[in-house]
């Protein structure tokens, strides 16, 4: 009887030292990259705050704009013309939610290396 004692407090013992690996695992990696999810909710804040609803998009928030549609594929509502806009606040909304929607399925998956290599290749579309 203490023999299977033994085997049955190895097993819960070897059971609980693979949880607390497993899951210990799972957070150091999603706390990693911490710096890359605050980089990417920068880029969405200057979306929102750079929205002018009668006089376009400034640039800053068109890059913003072509990092998260190249880092998302999520393809904004942008209209892009002479004069970047959006057509109203709430298509501006939409794109913003999307984005925080692909960013909470994803965020333990970027890293910083990818966000700033992305920023200096949409940085050197506008400034030269």
């Amino acid at each position: 009887m203490s023999g299977m004692l033994n085997v049955k407090h190895y097993i819960l013992k070897t059971f609980i030292f693979w949880m607390v690996l497993l899951i210990h695992g799972c957070k150091s990696d999603c706390e990693f990259d911490t710096l890359a999810k605050e980089k990417f909710l920068e880029k969405i804040d200057l979306v929102e705050k750079g929205h002018l609803e009668d006089f376009g998009v400034p640039v800053s928030s068109q890059v913003a704009i072509i990092f998260l549609e190249e880092i998302t594929e999520v393809n904004s509502s942008v209209e892009w013309g002479d004069v970047p806009a959006y057509e109203s606040r709430v298509k501006l909304e939409e794109d913003i939610r999307l984005w925080h929607k692909w960013l909470n399925d994803n965020y333990c998956y970027i890293s910083i290396e990818e966000i700033e290599n992305l920023e200096r290749r949409v940085d050197s579309l506008f400034y030269y």
